[in-house]
Protein backbone atom coordinates (compact mmCIF):
# COMPACT_ATOMS: atom_id res chain seq x y z
CA UNK A 1 0.00 0.00 0.00
CA UNK A 2 3.14 2.46 -0.23
CA UNK A 3 4.48 4.30 -3.02
CA UNK A 4 2.23 6.69 -5.25
CA UNK A 5 -1.23 6.54 -6.33
CA UNK A 6 -1.74 5.58 -10.08
CA UNK A 7 -1.99 9.17 -12.26
CA UNK A 8 -4.99 9.71 -13.85
CA UNK A 9 -5.30 11.93 -16.87
CA UNK A 10 -5.98 15.26 -16.90
CA UNK A 11 -9.43 14.85 -18.51
CA UNK A 12 -11.90 12.45 -17.70
CA UNK A 13 -14.03 13.28 -20.63
CA UNK A 14 -14.32 10.41 -23.06
CA UNK A 15 -14.15 11.45 -26.65
CA UNK A 16 -16.92 10.42 -29.01
CA UNK A 17 -17.73 11.30 -32.39
CA UNK A 18 -20.87 13.17 -33.30
CA UNK A 19 -23.93 11.30 -33.41
CA UNK A 20 -26.21 11.75 -36.26
CA UNK A 21 -28.62 13.48 -33.92
CA UNK A 22 -26.38 16.09 -32.88
CA UNK A 23 -25.31 16.73 -36.49
CA UNK A 24 -29.56 17.13 -36.80
CA UNK A 25 -29.81 19.45 -34.54
CA UNK A 26 -26.72 21.56 -34.93
CA UNK A 27 -27.79 21.58 -38.83
CA UNK A 28 -31.71 22.86 -37.64
CA UNK A 29 -29.60 25.60 -35.15
CA UNK A 30 -27.48 26.77 -38.28
CA UNK A 31 -30.71 27.29 -40.55
CA UNK A 32 -32.61 28.67 -37.91
CA UNK A 33 -29.41 31.13 -37.43
CA UNK A 34 -28.70 31.83 -41.13
CA UNK A 35 -32.72 32.50 -41.71
CA UNK A 36 -32.27 35.49 -38.74
CA UNK A 37 -29.17 36.91 -40.34
CA UNK A 38 -27.07 36.01 -38.12
CA UNK A 39 -23.50 35.22 -37.67
CA UNK A 40 -21.64 32.10 -35.63
CA UNK A 41 -20.05 35.14 -33.14
CA UNK A 42 -23.60 37.18 -32.82
CA UNK A 43 -25.74 33.66 -32.11
CA UNK A 44 -23.01 32.69 -29.74
CA UNK A 45 -22.85 35.88 -28.02
CA UNK A 46 -26.65 35.69 -27.62
CA UNK A 47 -26.65 32.74 -25.57
CA UNK A 48 -23.57 33.69 -23.79
CA UNK A 49 -21.59 30.99 -25.11
CA UNK A 50 -17.75 31.51 -27.08
CA UNK A 51 -17.65 30.96 -30.57
CA UNK A 52 -15.48 28.09 -30.72
CA UNK A 53 -19.03 26.48 -28.05
CA UNK A 54 -21.66 27.66 -30.65
CA UNK A 55 -19.65 26.07 -33.95
CA UNK A 56 -19.07 22.66 -31.82
CA UNK A 57 -23.19 23.27 -31.76
CA UNK A 58 -23.99 23.49 -34.99
CA UNK A 59 -21.41 21.12 -36.26
CA UNK A 60 -22.72 18.26 -33.95
CA UNK A 61 -19.62 18.12 -32.06
CA UNK A 62 -21.08 18.93 -28.47
CA UNK A 63 -24.18 18.02 -27.74
CA UNK A 64 -26.43 21.07 -27.08
CA UNK A 65 -27.88 21.28 -23.07
CA UNK A 66 -31.86 21.25 -23.56
CA UNK A 67 -32.37 24.61 -21.71
CA UNK A 68 -29.74 25.98 -24.21
CA UNK A 69 -31.97 24.70 -27.08
CA UNK A 70 -34.51 26.20 -25.73
CA UNK A 71 -33.70 29.26 -25.32
CA UNK A 72 -31.92 29.37 -29.23
CA UNK A 73 -35.33 28.14 -30.37
CA UNK A 74 -37.00 31.59 -28.37
CA UNK A 75 -34.59 33.57 -29.63
CA UNK A 76 -34.35 32.44 -33.33
CA UNK A 77 -38.55 32.50 -33.21
CA UNK A 78 -38.79 28.93 -34.01
CA UNK A 79 -40.38 25.90 -32.16
CA UNK A 80 -38.08 23.44 -30.21
CA UNK A 81 -39.80 20.91 -31.86
CA UNK A 82 -38.67 21.73 -35.16
CA UNK A 83 -34.91 21.96 -33.71
CA UNK A 84 -35.07 19.04 -32.28
CA UNK A 85 -37.35 16.58 -34.90
CA UNK A 86 -35.12 15.98 -38.02
CA UNK A 87 -33.91 12.77 -36.49
CA UNK A 88 -36.31 10.98 -39.20
CA UNK A 89 -36.25 14.08 -41.75
CA UNK A 90 -39.84 13.32 -42.40
CA UNK A 91 -43.18 15.63 -41.91
CA UNK A 92 -41.25 18.61 -41.67
CA UNK A 93 -40.15 21.98 -43.47
CA UNK A 94 -36.92 22.04 -44.84
CA UNK A 95 -37.32 26.17 -44.65
CA UNK A 96 -36.96 27.96 -41.04
CA UNK A 97 -38.82 30.54 -42.03
CA UNK A 98 -41.69 28.58 -42.38
CA UNK A 99 -41.47 28.05 -38.43
CA UNK A 100 -40.33 32.09 -37.71
CA UNK A 101 -43.98 32.85 -36.49
CA UNK A 102 -45.76 31.44 -33.27
CA UNK A 103 -45.97 27.94 -34.76
CA UNK A 104 -49.34 26.19 -34.42
CA UNK A 105 -48.34 22.73 -32.80
CA UNK A 106 -50.37 19.80 -34.54
CA UNK A 107 -52.14 18.91 -31.33
CA UNK A 108 -53.82 22.22 -31.24
CA UNK A 109 -54.64 21.54 -35.08
CA UNK A 110 -56.78 18.55 -34.15
CA UNK A 111 -58.33 19.92 -30.94
CA UNK A 112 -59.78 22.83 -33.09
CA UNK A 113 -60.29 21.35 -35.83
CA UNK A 114 -62.56 18.44 -33.54
CA UNK A 115 -64.28 21.29 -31.79
CA UNK A 116 -65.50 22.93 -34.76
CA UNK A 117 -66.59 19.93 -36.13
CA UNK A 118 -68.24 19.60 -32.97
CA UNK A 119 -70.35 22.49 -33.88
CA UNK A 120 -73.73 21.13 -35.69
CA UNK A 121 -74.95 24.42 -36.63
CA UNK A 122 -73.54 25.85 -39.82
CA UNK A 123 -74.31 29.32 -38.91
CA UNK A 124 -72.48 28.94 -35.50
CA UNK A 125 -69.55 27.29 -37.37
CA UNK A 126 -69.57 29.97 -39.52
CA UNK A 127 -69.42 32.51 -36.83
CA UNK A 128 -66.60 30.88 -35.09
CA UNK A 129 -64.44 30.56 -38.21
CA UNK A 130 -65.45 34.08 -38.96
CA UNK A 131 -63.89 35.32 -35.38
CA UNK A 132 -60.67 33.33 -36.00
CA UNK A 133 -60.12 34.34 -39.47
CA UNK A 134 -60.09 38.27 -37.39
CA UNK A 135 -58.32 37.34 -34.66
CA UNK A 136 -55.43 35.89 -37.20
CA UNK A 137 -55.59 39.17 -39.44
CA UNK A 138 -55.03 40.89 -36.50
CA UNK A 139 -52.33 38.88 -35.33
CA UNK A 140 -50.62 39.33 -39.13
Amino acid sequence: MDGPRPRRSASRATSRAPAAYDRAVGARLKQARVAKGLTQGQAAAGAGISYQQWQKYEKGQSRIPVERLRAAAEAFGVGLGWLMEDRNGAGFSEDPAAYLSAPVREWDVRRLSGLLAAITDEQDRNAVQHVIERLAGRAA
